[in-house]
């Protein structure tokens, strides 16, 4: 996808733990649950070594552990990120994620989509239950962040169980076809706003990629921009052509309310060669993935603006 996209992609080793004899130092301690963790550190000097990467559009997905940072950090730091992707997870929600919720909800909007097979070792009680799972809880999180209605435990359906236990407004189903070797249903709803949560059951599937939900994720994320100034979530497909986001500021570390979006200068796209330390100004596209062994930073390169 990254290929196909036209990203650059950036890969920092994160582990941290000493599963089955591999010992490394973990990149940071919280797994992303508290605010400007050590990945956001990266990030910035990213930003401040590639000056053409469009801050209105990080994105953050990972596998695994990695779907753990991706949960935390989409909480912790929502302001950094326009929309987050994970796979083979989540895992439920902590205290740090909480007090998260607590303090950006009046404040950010996360979109989020995950994708977790039934089979996995570590994931599979959150289908076919009725029972608190990993997957309600980060989906009642990301309700609440959201502003959205909460799902409640004794409110869970049977009809609803297959499916981490939530009432999704929007259910559809990927059949198996020559890319897609196994069957995914896909649960989603969405805010006043147009932002959306997502979750997904790959039929099958144990705790690993499945290679083609990546294009799908990469449809999901591609949708959202977050206004650096503001912090407003931006659904892009939903724009005109006359109000795309403004890239040429970095995101505020303010406490301000969110409000709305300004309207900036059309984008075209064109082909733009980049060089370390460039101030072309052009339309990229940042995204920073976490697995479990390794972290992402994708950065698109788009267009220039025109004058």
């Amino acid at each position: 996808m990254a290929s196909e996209e036209g990203v650059i992609l950036i890969c920092p080793e994160w582990q941290g733990h000493t599963y089955q004899g591999y010992t490394y130092d973990p990149m940071t301690d919280d797994l992303n649950a508290t605010a400007d963790s050590d990945v956001i550190t990266m990030l910035k000097l990213t930003e401040e070594k590639y000056p053409q990467i469009d801050q209105s559009r990080v994105y953050i997905s990972g596998l695994s552990a990695g779907s753990m940072n991706t949960t935390n950090a989409g909480l912790s730091d929502s302001k950094y990120f326009a929309a987050a992707a994970g796979h083979s997870g989540p895992f439920g929600a902590s205290e740090l994620n909480k007090k998260a919720v607590a303090e950006n909800k009046d404040k950010y909007d996360m979109p989020i989509i995950y994708f977790t097979g039934d089979g996995d070792e570590y994931c599979k009680g959150a289908f076919d239950t009725t029972e608190s799972n990993g997957g309600l809880q980060v989906a009642q999180l990301y309700q609440e962040l959201n502003d959205m209605e909460v799902t409640q435990l004794e409110d869970v359906l049977e009809a609803d169980a297959y499916l981490y236990g939530v009432p999704w407004t929007k259910r559809y189903t990927i059949e198996p076809t020559a890319e897609n070797i196994a069957k995914i249903d896909v649960g989603a709803m969405e805010n006043a706003k147009g932002v959306e949560i997502s979750m997904a059951r790959i039929y099958g599937w144990g705790h690993w990629n499945y290679t083609p939900d990546a294009k799908l994720m990469w449809e999901f994320m591609s949708k959202y921009a977050r206004d650096v100034n503001t912090g407003e979530t931006i659904r892009l497909d939903k724009q005109t052509p006359e109000t795309p986001t403004n890239p040429d500021q970095k995101p505020s570390d303010s406490n301000e309310p969110t409000k709305t979006p300004a309207k900036n200068d059309t984008v075209t796209s064109t082909t733009t060669n980049v060089k370390t330390g460039d101030s072309t100004q052009v339309m990229p596209l940042a995204v920073f993935a976490c697995l479990s062994a390794l972290a992402f930073i994708l950065v698109v390169k788009k267009s220039k603006k025109n004058n």
